[in-house]
């Protein structure tokens, strides 16, 4: 004979053998937010609150990121951007419209690149840094951002390149570029020290 189902609960046992007619549910209202506070997500805007809310975003980023709240700026930001993506997926590559929204991504991919470098999140930094530049070759803000990025995961030759296009497009930020080559060059010599003294280890440690 096959043993009765058992949930672990005798009450719920009870409610699975003798199921009620009738449910009574009480719910408890915590909070009421405006709909202009509520985080919808994108899929759910219409075109005309999606262009609206563009602006929005990236000013809300920036008061986030004033206040050395980086993570919740970089959330705005991507947004903002995601937003953007779908506006430009409804228009023709290269048309008026299209590169009106392509142009707007600029300063939220700068905005972003810089918070995410100070989170420490450096591939991802290095990545919007360099779709800066791929849309503006000569971006001095977006080399700059690249470049430490590029430093901050051991792309030496890569950084270097970076640093001197930013001292060439912008000489007033050669003091900058060369505190940054300094600082790359202690790294480096900190890091290579390091591996010898690994090394060093284990060709004298015994066996």
């Amino acid at each position: 004979m096959q043993s009765q189902r058992s949930y672990g609960y005798d009450d719920l046992d009870h409610l699975v053998e003798h199921p009620p007619t009738r449910l009574q549910f009480t719910l408890e209202l915590l909070t009421v937010e405006p709909p202009e506070k509520v985080d919808k997500e994108v899929w759910l805007m219409g075109e005309a609150e999606m262009v609206k809310e563009v602006p929005a975003l990236k000013a809300e980023g920036n008061r986030l990121f004033a206040g050395k709240q980086y993570e919740q700026a970089a959330y705005r930001y991507r947004k903002a951007l995601a937003i953007l993506e779908q506006l430009m997926q409804r228009e023709k590559p290269n048309d008026t419209e299209w590169l009106a929204y392509d142009r707007q991504k600029v300063p939220l991919l700068l905005n972003l690149a810089q918070a995410e470098l100070l989170l420490g999140e450096f591939y991802h930094a290095l990545e919007h840094a360099g779709e800066v530049v791929g849309k503006e070759p000569a971006n001095v803000k977006a080399l700059f951002r690249r470049g430490r990025a590029n430093a901050a995961v051991w792309n030496e030759e890569e950084a270097r390149r970076d640093f001197a296009a930013v001292a060439a497009l912008d000489p007033s930020l050669g003091p900058l570029v060369k505190a940054e080559l300094a600082e790359l060059e202690a790294k480096l010599k900190a890091r290579e020290a390091k591996e010898s003294q690994l090394l060093k280890g284990k060709l004298f440690s015994s066996s």
